[in-house]
């Protein structure tokens, strides 16, 4: 029979839900961000061969703006099951031996903190003429900064969810490289959309140029696709292997009755003796 210390571990592990399934799900929502690339290129294609002709820079507005509406509201949509796949692998952590803490507050009180610069910015442009140049450089990049608040939350969120899925405390892994290139090109497609805004009100770019940036937006959005589908589906792999290591050895000794479920030393001696059973290297 189970004492009660081996009842903490079984109640623990048995509050785990795998998120395998919901991770596929969301690399396919993901992998779905490859039709407005693909569709962006052909917009693209077109706008290289259209010239000064009014009728053909209004086609290839539409079409621009037909694409960019297509995205924004598979955005949302995106960045509602993203959400929703934070918060259900999160549920899992505790139930790995770790601490869930993401660190949303702190991040956004970094980024919103740049109103101030803000401020400062508008008031050396329009009362400083000598300053005004400082100015725009500043308001420009504390703009840059705030926009970036999101982008850092959800590298938080990625980074907190594969820190523990890692091997036991004091083997912990950091984000592969793989994140890097997920961020970078998914900042790098959101400034080149931004850039593209103004077709859709005007003719602020000719049609070629706006297509060169078509085209950067479409190929860093179809590389941060594929990374962050890659990803998602890789935390919910390890945080099951890591479970599984658990379930396997730890054996419940050394618990106190009013302490936690599972201590940092019994998942350390866990994995010690399971290191040869278990590659967490995807």
């Amino acid at each position: 029979m189970r004492n009660k210390k081996q009842e903490k571990i079984v109640a623990m592990i048995d509050g785990y839900e795998s998120v395998i399934t919901l991770s596929s799900a969301m690399a396919a929502v993901f992998y779905v961000w490859l039709v407005p690339a693909v569709a962006s290129i052909f917009v693209a294609l077109i706008g290289f061969g259209t010239g000064r002709d009014v009728d053909e820079m209004a086609r290839f507005s539409d079409l621009l703006r037909t694409v960019q509406a297509a995205q924004g509201a598979l955005g949302l949509f995106t960045a509602a099951m993203f959400v929703y796949w934070v918060f259900r692998a999160r549920e899992n952590v505790r139930r790995l031996g770790k601490r869930h803490k993401i660190g949303v507050g702190k991040i956004f009180f970094k980024h919103i903190s740049a109103l101030g610069l803000v401020l400062v910015a508008i008031v050396l442009i329009a009362f400083v003429p000598s300053a005004a140049l400082f100015g725009v450089l500043l308001l420009i990049s504390a703009v840059v900064w705030m926009s970036l608040m999101f982008n850092m939350m959800a590298m938080a969120s990625l980074r907190m969810l594969w820190r523990t899925s890692s091997p036991p405390t004091g083997l912990e892994e950091g984000l592969p490289h793989l994140a890097v290139i997920w961020l970078v090109s998914w900042i790098l497609s959101g400034w080149t959309a931004g850039t593209l805004q103004p077709q859709q009100a005007s003719y602020t770019l000719q049609p070629s140029t706006a297509a060169v940036f078509l085209v950067l937006h479409a190929l860093s959005l179809a590389v941060a696709a594929v990374a962050i589908a890659r990803l998602v589906v890789q935390v919910a792999a390890r945080q099951d292997e890591r479970l599984g290591v658990l379930i396997s050895h730890v054996d419940g000794d050394g618990l106190d009755d009013e302490g936690p479920a599972v201590t940092s030393d019994q998942i350390q001696h866990a994995w010690e003796e399971s290191n040869n059973l278990v590659d967490f290297n995807h």
